[in-house]
């Protein structure tokens, strides 16, 4: 039973540090910011302009192919 209790308590956690870096970074993007991201697809770090911010997600036009992907607010960082 204790460690049942203990794993919830993980959980609760890693959702609250979720919600809060997500309420972060999407108050602090807006179009136009340039930002990085990981490809996993690529296996670079890829960096792009944000076209919209949307609730979970952003729309981030790729810098080198200019192309849009809709990316996790999550895995975005913004750069200068």
């Amino acid at each position: 039973m204790e460690l049942s209790e203990a794993i919830n308590i993980l959980v609760s956690e890693r959702k609250q540090r979720q919600g809060d870096q997500l309420l972060t970074m999407k108050s602090s993007l807006s179009v136009g910011d340039k930002v990085e991201w990981y490809s996993s697809r690529y296996g670079r770090v890829q960096t792009g302009t944000v076209v919209k911010v949307k609730t979970k997600m952003a729309i981030v036009e790729e810098t080198s192919m200019m192309q849009n992907w809709d990316i996790p607010m999550g895995m975005l960082k913004r750069v200068m």
